[in-house]
């Protein structure tokens, strides 16, 4: 099989998603061995940037020069935005029909998914989710503790999250236990 390659906004992103896939594994959400065929990286330009897909490509183009077999997700913020303007806008716009990869957006941030992981009221989460994680660690919010406190998260409360739910399809789908391989666009959720 070849290995996926998930690419996220940020240095701290990659650290939190290695161990989200180590937890979903462990919570059998993904079977056993699928957090070694995934490769988190940082996107290698900023979102909504043409480069976004030259950067992908050299990537990808090392481990396989067949662009229609590469299984690639990026995983990024909406920011307030409507998810499908966010994936589209962000990350589609700029690499439609040269590659397959699946674009899950997450609601607002991804401090979304560490403050639900770890108890947090759902309304304030999707809203401010910094604040909440500030009361739930008993300290200031750091961007670093998306990655320090990523062990702590329960990831049934998330998977009761559309976005979350999103995201474990389209792993499964490039795993290719959810479906057929990539996907010529986006995830469900997008």
């Amino acid at each position: 099989m070849a290995s996926i390659v998930l690419f996220v906004e940020d240095t701290y992103g990659v650290s939190f998603h290695r161990v989200i896939l180590e937890r979903l594994e462990e919570a059998r959400k993904l079977p056993k061995g699928a957090s070694r065929l995934v490769t988190v990286r940082r996107l290698p330009s900023k979102k909504c940037n043409e480069r976004i897909y030259r950067g992908i490509a050299g990537y990808m183009l090392s481990r396989e020069p067949d662009p229609h077999r590469w299984r690639v997700l990026v995983v990024i913020d909406s920011e307030g935005r409507a998810p499908e303007e966010a994936a589209e806008r962000d990350v589609l716009a700029h690499v439609k029909g040269r590659a397959p990869i699946e674009v899950v957006v997450v609601e607002p941030r991804h401090e979304a998914w560490l403050c639900l992981g770890l108890g947090g009221e759902r309304r304030i989460c999707r809203q401010s989710p910094e604040s909440s994680i500030e009361r739930l660690a008993g300290r200031p919010y750091e961007k670093r503790m998306l990655a320090t406190m990523a062990g702590r998260v329960d990831v049934g409360r998330l998977m009761r999250e559309a976005d979350f739910q999103a995201y474990v399809k389209a792993l499964e789908k490039l795993l290719g236990r959810g479906g057929r391989g990539a996907s010529s666009r986006r995830s469900a959720g997008v």
